[in-house]
């Protein structure tokens, strides 16, 4: 209520607004009238958009302007207008930050001002939308954020075959973490993707490895962690891989033997890397006080060489005590370990009487050197027996006992048929076939032989003459046991016809069967 000729009100609503005016005398006389006023609303002006980073505001020079942000960078966007008084406190603000590419994301605010936060997860341009007393659009470029990967330390020695863990540790926006592929490459001379890159494969996914290697040498592997925009970091590993020790040991089955006696050593406790193991060389020295190859070291004698997982079998030849050397190698490094045995005298058997004459001489060379000493008997008998001009049987017959006068093989028929009386027998000597002197196998085996058998002959009756029970035999036992005695010569001389050579073979059969005929006979029928 005001007390004056006029009145200013502000109407606070839209609609009606009616003023009452009252008018009265100084008698009291009250006159009063009304007045209708039409209140409509008026609409905000002046509407503004900026962005802000926490307490500053981003600003850019080009018009429209154009805001940079990173990728889940968050911003906060403020508006402002104007307004009659009485409705700024209920004004309502629209906001759609990503109008083109979500427009579903709707944000509504009641005040005198708007503000919100908000961030983009996708690179590139969006436009916000903002919805006041008219609608004010802004753009906004989203830049993406490439991981960050964190750089390894120096890492301690690996042995072969020796495992190792590491875990990659990385970092990346909150939207994109999620999505990245973490790899490991290990191996650089393979191009897995096929891209062109030998050093960007997944040989292990994840942010966790573990891995060893079987050489020894250095060795690089590359930790690579890459976003959904093709953005990338990566970290590089220098691991030295060394080559591990073999440890040599023995297990002996025996710590004294006889000479000749066969001594087992086995390996089978040696250790090293698991690649390296069936490449181990296990060298022997059999005895570390004899420098066997001149080198003046006399521990590193190579007399024995087995395999992985092979046993040591040897015989000593010669007595005493024996210090043994196994070393064990592979590639780069070895190690040795000593082996001490008593070796005793053979007490009985062929093996005592050759250890003890043998110095150090192993047994198989031994036994080759009596095959070769038998051999070259066998061709000296051979040779004698050819320069004698005996034969085969001759030769077998020869002796104290047997004089090789006369034939002992059976005759050819025609051995049968009358003879004239005083011919040498020249028709009953054979010579055997002749067998080269160097040929030791043929002679033994002409030796071994067995005569060939004469198929019978038609039956027929001959006459053999016999000396009688009462012949006084002792010249024949006598010219039977005179081995090396020539036959003696009849007074008359040399029968006709023959020689001195043919006498010394056959001259004692003659002598018998003249012998036999001025005796008395018997006739008896012999079936052939």
């Amino acid at each position: 209520v005001q007390v004056s000729p006029t009145c200013e009100v502000t109407p606070m609503e839209e609609g009606i607004f009616t003023a009452e005016v009252m008018v009265q005398d100084d008698d009291g006389a009250v006159t009063m009238a009304d007045f209708n006023l039409v209140v409509t609303n008026i609409a905000p002006t002046d509407a503004t958009m900026t962005m802000w980073d926490g307490d500053v505001e981003m600003t850019d020079d080009r018009i429209p302007a154009i805001w940079q942000v990173n990728e889940d960078q968050v911003v906060t966007l403020n508006g402002t207008v104007h307004d009659s008084f009485n409705d700024m406190d209920s004004l309502s603000w629209g906001w759609q930050p990503d109008r083109d590419i979500d427009p579903n994301w709707y944000v509504e605010t009641i005040g005198e001002t708007s503000a919100i936060d908000v961030s983009w997860n996708e690179t590139g341009t969006h436009v916000i939308a903002m919805e006041g007393s008219n609608v004010v659009n802004g753009w906004v470029e989203v830049t993406n954020v490439r991981p960050v990967v964190q750089q390894f330390g120096n890492q301690m020695p690996l042995g072969e075959d020796r495992e190792f863990s590491l875990t990659g540790t990385y970092n990346d926006t909150p939207s994109d973490i999620d999505s990245l592929q973490v790899c490991w490459d290990v191996d650089f001379e393979i191009d897995l993707d096929d891209n062109g890159d030998t050093m960007d494969d997944c040989d292990f996914v994840g942010a966790d490895i573990t891995y060893h290697w079987s050489t020894a040498g250095e060795k690089i592997i590359r930790f690579h962690v890459t976003d959904d925009n093709g953005d990338s970091d990566s970290a590089y590993v220098n691991i030295s891989v060394v080559n591990l020790r073999p440890q040599a040991a023995v297990s002996v089955e025996k710590d004294s033997i006889l000479v000749g006696e066969e001594w087992v050593v086995w390996t089978n406790d040696t250790t090293d890397s698991v690649s390296d193991m069936d490449q181990l060389i296990y060298s022997w020295d059999l005895d570390i006080f004899v420098d066997a190859d001149d080198d003046g070291d006399p521990t590193n004698d190579l007399d024995m060489i087995t395999a992985n997982g092979e046993p040591l079998r040897y015989a000593f030849v010669t007595e005493g005590v024996k210090n043994i050397r196994l070393t064990v190698s592979d590639e780069s490094a070895s190690s040795s370990v000593d082996i001490v045995v008593t070796v005793e005298p053979d007490p009985v058997g062929v093996l005592g009487w050759i250890d003890s004459n043998t110095a150090g001489v192993s047994n198989v060379v031994v036994l080759l050197g009596l095959v070769l000493v038998a051999l070259l008997v066998i061709l000296g008998i051979s040779m004698t027996r050819k320069k004698s001009g005996r034969s085969d049987e001759e030769w077998l017959l020869g002796g104290p006992i047997y004089d090789e006068t006369s034939p002992t093989t059976a005759p050819p028929t025609y051995a049968f048929e009358p003879v004239p009386e005083g011919s040498p027998p020249a028709l009953m000597q054979e010579s055997p076939p002749a067998v080269d002197v160097g040929d030791t196998g043929a002679q033994v085996g002409q030796l071994l032989t067995p005569e060939p058998v004469l198929e019978d002959p038609p039956t027929k009756t001959v006459q053999v003459l016999v000396p009688a029970l009462s012949t006084d035999i002792s010249a024949i036992d006598d010219i039977l046991l005179g081995q090396t005695q020539t036959p003696p010569v009849p007074a008359t001389g040399l029968p006709e016809g023959w020689t001195m050579e043919q006498w010394n073979h056959y001259g004692a059969q003659w002598l018998i069967d003249n012998e036999a005929t001025t005796a008395s006979t018997d006739t008896l029928d012999w079936d052939l």
